[in-house]
């Protein structure tokens, strides 16, 4: 379910977002779009992340949740949303037999 819902925002915006990626760092935005993840993730202390290859799904609900030009598409409000399902993906993606993701983690998804 978590996938599924990934999936479906990056289907909604992936198109309008890379437009905005491209006319606000031309046509390098992947590496630009990577450089400024890289950049936060370090200033949050947390590991160098890999780059992403591509306007993969995982990569749209980043940028909607962390990089300003998400907020171009999207409220405040539901960049805190795409930040919660970002991390609901990256629960799913580690999944963790201590603490598996439960039914009501894919409806809040």
């Amino acid at each position: 379910m978590v996938q599924d819902a990934v999936d479906a925002v990056a289907d909604t915006y992936r198109e309008r977002l890379q437009a905005i990626l491209e006319r606000q760092d031309g046509a390098d935005w992947l590496a630009k779009l990577n450089q400024r993840r890289h950049a936060s993730m370090s200033q949050e202390g947390k590991g160098a992340p890999q780059p992403y290859k591509s306007l993969e799904p995982r990569a749209v609900l980043s940028c909607l949740a962390y990089d300003p030009a998400g907020l171009q598409l999207i409220s405040a409000a539901a960049a805190t949303s795409a930040k919660r399902l970002s991390g609901l993906y990256n629960e799913a993606v580690r999944a963790n037999p201590q603490a598996p993701l439960t039914e009501a983690d894919g409806y809040r998804a």
